[in-house]
């Protein structure tokens, strides 16, 4: 009797929460019409193929990823439509590819990259909201852009602490280790793990690539005590690219790790993407009209970073440590840099928007 009586109130909780939530999504879709059916379809779209296609430890992500995969067919659509590149290539960008390394590698890394950006996103796009007209297309569609944002925090906040936890269910016991040459030789590289390069990469705006040669320079002066000038190696990195990936391919194929890591190639793309990018800056917009050099700046920083993940994954392979959990966490410093990062992202993102929308920036 007690627990039928317990049970009737939750039921009628839940029954009047739920006729609440069926009138908001028809008020919501009576107003944005075709703005809300479109990405609805593609998610469920997503949803469906899914369920078909990915296994069942990637399952957890299933939801954020249709919601995030629906709103991406979404803008690829609209861009087709209007006829022409507008900031939400954005978008597009770094959707296909935080939820492309979502699906292949489940993990913090692209939980971060995601999380940054549609919080990034959905503080820009509810600005625009307020601003908008009300009854306007465009304030319908902010509307659902919005919601969908929401919805994709919301969800894959909720599967990546799912995943967490039953990754620890299943995972032996973790060894620590010593962030040190010379207090662990068994660290032959310097370490730290593909998600953190990822996350400081972006947040710096390319500048972390400074860092990441000098640690590693760093590194090995350590190891071999003697002083090889790791600075001057990082400021003129670019000369030093193919000697550090080379280095790394060597160490790996020594320890059995990998038979060719094709250093020589991903040192071509890195070195060249750089020249590029460094000729790019000069044609960028200077309080002027925001013009292709800007987009394709945004692209070419998007393309330099994947050669240095590559290198980092194989150095945490080196180290017997692939997921570089000897130097996974985030410091106080490393904070600041994000805190900044995203200060300048949303900042660079509003002048975006407001060039697309003819307002002078």
């Amino acid at each position: 009797m007690e627990q039928s009586e317990v049970k009737k109130p939750e039921s009628a909780k839940h029954k009047a929460l739920g006729i609440f939530g069926a009138l908001i999504a028809i008020a919501i879709g009576r107003y944005s019409g075709a703005n809300l059916l479109f990405p609805l379809a593609a998610t469920a779209l997503v949803w469906w193929g899914g369920k078909k296609l990915l296994n069942d430890a990637k399952l957890i992500f299933l939801p954020a990823l249709s919601v995030q995969a629906g709103h991406l067919i979404w803008l690829i659509f609209g861009l087709i439509y209007i006829g022409k590149l507008d900031a939400n290539i954005i978008d597009v960008f770094v959707l296909v590819a935080g939820l492309t390394w979502l699906v292949l590698k489940p993990g913090l890394g692209p939980v971060l990259l995601l999380g940054i950006f549609q919080t990034f996103s959905l503080v820009i796009n509810f600005v625009l909201f307020l601003d908008a007209a009300v009854g306007t297309i465009a304030h319908q569609a902010l509307l659902i852009h919005i919601i969908w944002r929401i919805l994709a925090l919301y969800l894959i906040g909720q599967a990546y602490f799912k995943f967490r936890r039953e990754e620890k269910i299943y995972s032996p016991p973790e060894v620590q280790l010593i962030d040190s040459p010379l207090l662990n030789p068994t660290v032959e590289l310097f370490p730290t793990s593909q998600a953190k390069l990822i996350v400081l990469y972006f947040a710096t705006i390319g500048f972390y690539s400074f860092y990441w040669f000098y640690k590693h320079w760093k590194f090995q002066e350590e190891k071999l005590g003697k002083n090889i000038i790791p600075e001057l190696r990082a400021i003129f990195y670019i000369f030093y690219t193919y000697s550090l990936f080379e280095l790394i391919e060597t160490v790996s194929a020594d320890k059995g790790v990998t038979k060719s890591a094709n250093a020589g190639v991903l040192a071509t793309i890195f070195i060249i993407g750089t020249i590029i990018s460094s000729i790019l800056s000069r044609f960028y917009s200077r309080g002027e009209a925001i013009g292709i050099a800007d987009y394709a700046g945004l692209l070419i920083m998007g393309i330099l970073v994947w050669p240095l993940y590559v290198m980092q994954g194989i150095a945490n392979k080196v180290n017997g440590d692939p997921k570089g959990k000897i130097n996974s966490s985030f410091s106080i410093y490393n904070y600041i840099f994000i805190f900044i990062g995203s200060i300048i992202w949303i900042s660079i993102m509003i002048e975006f928007l407001q060039f697309e929308n003819g307002i002078p920036t």
